[in-house]
């Protein structure tokens, strides 16, 4: 995602040319060597070889440090290419040189702090963008989204609370990963997805005398297709979860369920009633009393790309879902 956001950024200024610049070299009046280096750049950064294309653009530079083009493209592939802090310092030069040149250009140096949690000086730079006179209302609503987060991120950096993680230890983690754990009521029981191989799995483990057993596959359940993203009820007697299919293209993830019966769980089935769609279902939550179904889904009727939708349990079985509305979901 972070290489994409930056590739974008080169097409954008490769797109972009300047009317008004004087004190500074731009594509529009840049002699034909130095312009010839950048026009290589840009070839060998659509084609991902990065070394090549900043090769091309320091000999730019070496000719012509103001070539303010060179260095929007210079920042942009040191960011893809994980250096934060020179893309960062690159993206400031930029700034130096002409703070209106291309206005994004504030936008992606507050993404680029955000990346490096410098989130004080990321608010300030996503200020100046949302400042400036950005014309991609998209984008503007999204740097409104990321001032906040940056804000929230700054105070709670400043005001740390007592937080001491304790790693489970080597019966639940091993060198793969381990992630989204549900836990019963009374704390006693833990279902994890962990990942194997190139997909997803269940694993189980019980609480007994103040340890965790050795993780257990929850054998019934897990298949060479994806599980993942459970919720188990309060009493430990139900499992929802989303499984995915990846033959099934954008909308392969559905919910199943699953009930611990006589010391054992089912064989899964889909939730039944109008849960599922041939949209993407996914991230159940049950409610305390396990009467009301929370998940996530892109079904028609959504007022973004994937909101949160509710059903309930009425008459023995799940009531048609219903969105959550934009107090909650957004565009």
């Amino acid at each position: 995602m972070q290489n994409f956001r930056f590739f974008i950024l080169a097409l954008f200024i490769a797109l972009t040319s300047s009317l008004t610049a004087q004190d500074y070299t731009t594509k529009v009046n840049a002699p034909k060597k130095i312009l010839k280096y950048y026009d290589k750049a840009q070839t060998f950064n659509r084609a991902e070889q990065f070394p090549e294309a900043l090769d091309q653009l320091n000999k730019a530079l070496e000719k012509d440090p103001t070539f303010i083009d060179a260095k929007i493209l210079r920042a942009s592939i040191l960011g893809a290419t994980g250096l934060l802090e020179l893309s960062a310092n690159e993206f400031e030069e930029v700034l130096k040189i002409d703070p209106e040149y291309i206005p994004r250009v504030w936008y992606e140096l507050a993404l680029t702090e955000m990346d490096l949690q410098w989130y004080n000086k990321a608010a300030d730079h996503f200020e100046h963008y949302l400042q400036s006179k950005a014309k991609s209302e998209i984008r503007r609503q999204k740097a409104e989204r990321h001032l906040a987060n940056a804000r929230f991120a700054a105070e709670a950096i400043a005001n740390p609370v007592p937080f001491h993680p304790i790693n489970l230890g080597s019966s639940i983690n091993t060198e793969s990963q381990e992630y989204l754990p549900s836990l019963t009521a009374d704390g006693t029981r833990l279902v994890f997805t962990a990942r194997v191989g190139n997909q997803e799995d269940f694993y189980y483990s019980e609480l007994r005398d103040h340890e965790w057993q050795p993780r257990q596959p929850m054998e019934k359940i897990n298949t060479p297709q994806n599980e993942g993203a459970q919720c188990i009820s309060a009493d430990g007697r139900m499992l929802i979860f989303t499984r995915c299919d990846s033959r099934a293209g954008r909308g392969g993830c559905d919910l199943y369920y699953s009930a611990f019966e006589y010391g054992q769980w089912s064989e899964p089935e889909k939730v039944p009633g109008n849960v599922n769609t041939p949209a993407w279902e996914g991230q159940p939550s049950l409610s305390t009393a396990g009467q009301t179904l929370y998940f996530a889904s892109d079904r028609k009727g959504s007022l973004g790309k994937r909101d949160i939708w509710q059903s309930t349990w009425q008459n023995d079985q799940w009531s048609e879902p219903v969105n959550l509305g934009p107090k909650i979901n957004t565009p």
